[in-house]
């Protein structure tokens, strides 16, 4: 009689928890603006349209209809009735905003923001990054771009290129990357505000051997950081790192 129980008892328990699952799986994540910025247009238009489907929409659109098919939860009903939650309103909107800055993006192919549209994961930047062959395909040469101002390329000795970071922001702040004597990697970032052009170090070995500083960057979206590394010979006596902000007013030091 006992061990009839215990079975009784399993058995309601895994039920009960399959149906807890099923549920949870049913729910809606609302992924926060830091997580869809990353996304490209592609994968922004699914969430987008994934609101609908969590519902049991029955998508006019093929390709949709084949994607959402394919996932465990999604129940179409031709009959249903839709209707939204202000929250799910509101999710709905700011996707849209994102999609339609992602066509903007399209006007400024030299731009990182650009590049994180169509690839995630392009940020944080850093040098390394910067020698990626992934963005070769969309960048602007220095030497055969005759409107390049001259302190932009004074910067890139020896050749390289120049990215635009912020596609809409209303300060022009450009990415350069340049490889000097041996090949040795530089980077700069040129910020221009009422015609005035900033160049300041983000990457490479300046100074004398004797006595030099080393800068190494990470630009995350409108966060950078610069670490200075102080050396005598091979011997490296002191390290700082400076913290900015590119904003509307320039390069806001933190």
């Amino acid at each position: 009689m006992k061990r009839i129980i215990i079975l009784l008892f399993l058995t309601v328990f895994t039920a009960s928890k399959g149906q807890t699952e099923q549920k949870s799986d049913l729910s809606l994540t609302f992924l926060p603006d830091e997580v869809l910025k990353t996304r490209s247009k592609e994968e922004l238009r699914l969430l987008r349209n994934e609101v609908y489907a969590r519902k049991g929409y029955v998508f006019k659109n093929q390709n949709l209809n084949n994607y959402f098919k394919g996932r465990l939860w999604y129940k179409p009903n031709p009959n249903i009735a839709l209707s939204f939650t202000d929250q799910e309103k509101k999710y709905i909107s700011r996707i849209k905003d994102l999609e339609n800055k992602t066509d903007k993006f399209q006007e400024n192919k030299n731009c990182i923001d650009f590049l994180a549209s169509e690839k995630p994961n392009v940020y944080p930047v850093n040098s390394k990054l910067l020698l990626d062959e992934s963005y070769m395909n969309v960048l602007v040469s220095v030497e055969n771009n005759e409107v390049m101002p001259l302190k932009i390329k004074e910067a890139v000795c020896g050749g390289g290129i120049v990215l635009d970071v912020n596609c809409e922001s209303k300060i022009n702040f450009k990415l350069i990357s340049s490889f000097c004597g041996n090949d040795e990697h530089f980077a700069y970032l040129a910020v221009t505000k009422n015609n005035e052009i900033i160049i300041k170090k983000l990457y490479g070995s300046f100074g004398p051997y004797n006595n030099h500083e080393e800068y190494y960057f990470v630009l995350d979206h409108q966060d950078l950081e610069v670490t200075i590394e102080d050396w005598q010979r091979d011997q490296k006596i002191s390290t700082r790192v400076e913290k900015y902000k590119l904003t509307d007013k320039g390069l806001v030091k933190l």
